[in-house]
């Protein structure tokens, strides 16, 4: 009943995956030069946030590209948070096997002040997917692999820098949500 609905949520999943893995490959190479067993030592203990202000001040070294970095730091950080409430939210999928939606709630509890200045606590916050929406995930995350493959093959060219081989990831480029949306087209 809700196939498409696990079957998007797995591709993103994987996605969310790869581009992290993808940072993690282009700090590694910046930092440690193709040193696997250093850089895991560093690494794999490390958060999304912590390891985009490391590429930050990685990128400090690489001023001719400093667009590039700061275009992937923005738009990686910018599905950070997607990314946790995505990854560690609740997700009921409702009607997205017919095009509708799916509900994810946010197990933080936040603070925050209502219109009438009013000071509350709230949890348990909810917000609705639809097909499209975890279509242009997709698409956003496929863009910063994208670009951190060009950086990575650029600087490689340069010859000074080695990354570690890429993982066995499934392509993020490869991979399409394949369902139909409400009007019968595939989301993509």
């Amino acid at each position: 009943m809700h196939s498409e609905f696990f079957i998007a949520f797995g591709k993103l999943a994987n996605a969310f995956a790869h581009m992290e893995g993808e940072i993690r490959r282009l700090i590694a190479g910046l930092a440690f030069n193709d040193d696997n067993v250093t850089a895991s030592a560093f690494l794999d203990s490390s958060q999304m946030r912590g390891n985009l202000r490391t590429l930050e001040k990685l990128a400090r070294q690489h001023l001719h590209f400093e667009e590039h970095f700061k275009k992937i730091i923005k738009e990686a950080g910018k599905l950070t948070d997607r990314r946790n409430l995505f990854i560690h939210g609740i997700w009921t999928p409702h009607t997205f096997h017919e095009g509708g939606v799916a509900l994810v709630t946010d197990l933080k509890t936040k603070y925050e002040i209502e219109k009438n200045g009013d000071r509350v606590w709230a949890t348990g916050q909810g917000k609705t997917y639809t097909q499209e929406d975890f279509a242009s995930t997709l698409t956003e995350i496929r863009n910063v692999v994208t670009e951190i493959g060009s950086l990575m093959d650029t600087l490689s060219k340069e010859g000074e820098i080695e990354f570690p081989n890429r993982s066995t990831y499934i392509s993020v480029k490869d991979s399409t949500l394949n369902i139909k949306t409400k009007e019968g087209n595939k989301a993509d």
